[in-house]
C-alpha cells in the first residue's frame, strides 16, 4: 500500500534517485565497494533529471544516512544555536508549525542533549510528512534497533514499511510481532493491521487465511481493558478498523459494521473508520450477512486511553528530556 500522503515533488526520477541513494548507504555501510560503484552508475541517470531544489533535499538526505552508520558528521552550530534550550525552541517551532524541511535542517546541527533515537524517530516522522516513507522507515528502524523496547518505533517503522510499497516485507515482519509474545498490544494492533492491508491484492484464500489468524489476536485485546490502559484512541481505533475489515471480507457485515461504529465511539472523527462504515453500508450484500462466531466488543472500551495523538505524545517526551 503506497502513501497516501505523495512527496512534494512526485516525481519518478526522485523517487528513483531516493531509492538508489538509500541502496548506497547500505552498500557502504557493508563496504561492499562494487555495489556500491554499480550503484553509483545507475545514479546518473535520473540525477540528470533532478532540479535544483530536488538535488538540495537529496544531497540532505545523504547526509542524514550517515546517521545509520554510525558515523554522522553535524554542521556548526551558531554561539546562540549551542545553547540547548535555544535550539530546542527553534526545533520545537518548526515541528509544531509542520516545517519539515526545517526539522532535518535543524536535525544536522550538533545537538548532545539530544539522543540518538530521538533524533531518528523527529527525521522519520519528517520524511514521512514530506511524502518519503522509504527514508522514514530507515530512521525509524534505526531508532527501533537502539531502543528495542519503545513500541512507538516498531509501530511505526512497521507502518513507513508498508507505506513505502514493500508488502512482502512489511507481511513478514508483520507476522513476526504477531507471533512474538513481547510484542505489546499496539504492536501487535499495528501487525495486524499490516497482515491485513498487505492482502488486498493477494488471492482470496490468502486473505481468508490471514483475516482469520488477525481476527484472535485483536480480539483478545479489545476485551482485555487492562493492557489497553495508556494506549492512544487512533490506535484502538485501528484494532476495531482491522476487525471490521477482516469480518466483512469474511461475509459477516452486521458485526463489522458494529465494529466500525465502536471505532468512531473511541476515537470520534476517525476518517478510516468513516470511509469503512460508508462503503460497508452502500454494499448491496449488508442484508445478507452471515453471523460468524467471533466475539466482538458492540461498546467502546472504558480503558484510560491517550487523547493525544500516537507522533505528539513521543515528540512531547522528547522535548521534555531535551533541556
Amino acid at each position: 500500500m503506497r502513501n497516501t500522503i505523495m512527496s512534494i515533488y512526485n516525481d519518478s526520477s526522485f523517487d528513483e534517485y531516493e531509492s538508489l541513494l538509500i541502496d548506497l548507504s547500505d552498500a557502504i555501510r557493508l563496504q561492499d565497494n562494487h555495489r556500491a560503484d554499480e550503484i553509483r552508475r545507475r545514479m546518473e541517470g535520473p540525477e540528470r533529471k533532478l532540479t535544483n531544489d530536488m538535488m538540495e533535499r537529496l544531497d540532505g538526505l545523504a547526509a542524514d544516512l550517515y546517521m545509520l552508520s554510525d558515523s554522522e558528521l553535524f554542521e556548526r552550530a551558531d554561539p546562540y544555536e549551542a545553547v540547548p534550550g535555544h535550539i530546542v525552541v527553534e526545533l520545537r517551532s518548526a515541528w509544531e508549525s509542520e516545517d519539515w524541511t526545517s526539522v532535518l535542517t535543524i536535525l544536522r546541527k550538533r545537538m548532545p542533549f539530544l539522543s540518538a533515537e530521538h533524533r531518528a524517530y523527529l527525521r522519520a516522522v519528517a520524511y514521512d510528512k514530506l511524502g518519503q516513507p522509504g527514508s522514514a522507515f530507515r530512521f525509524m528502524d534505526y531508532a527501533s534497533h537502539i531502543n528495542p523496547a519503545d513500541q512507538t518505533y516498531q509501530y511505526f517503522a512497521l507502518a513507513y514499511l508498508n507505506q513505502s510499497g514493500n508488502a512482502e516485507s512489511a507481511a513478514f515482519r508483520a507476522g513476526q510481532q504477531l507471533d512474538d509474545p513481547k510484542s505489546a498490544p499496539t504492536v501487535i494492533i499495528g501487525a495486524a493491521a499490516t497482515l491485513v492491508q498487505t492482502s488486498r491484492n493477494l488471492p482470496r484464500s490468502d486473505f481468508v487465511s490471514r483475516a482469520s489468524r488477525v481476527i484472535p489476536f485483536v480480539t483478545d485485546i479489545l476485551n482485555n481493558e487492562a493492557s489497553l490502559s495508556g494506549t492512544p484512541r487512533e490506535v484502538i481505533a485501528l484494532a476495531y478498523v482491522t476487525l471490521g475489515f477482516c469480518l466483512a471480507g469474511l461475509g459477516d457485515f452486521d458485526k463489522a459494521g458494529a465494529a466500525y461504529k465502536v471505532a468512531l465511539e473511541v476515537d470520534p472523527g476517525n476518517g478510516p473508520a468513516q470511509v469503512a462504515l460508508g462503503t460497508l453500508v452502500e454494499d448491496q450484500e449488508y442484508t445478507n450477512s452471515v453471523n460468524l462466531e467471533y466475539m466482538v466488543p458492540t461498546t467502546a472500551t472504558n480503558a484510560n486511553l491517550l487523547n493525544v495523538k500516537f507522533e505528539l505524545e513521543k515528540a512531547n517526551q522528547i522535548w521534555a528530556e531535551a533541556v
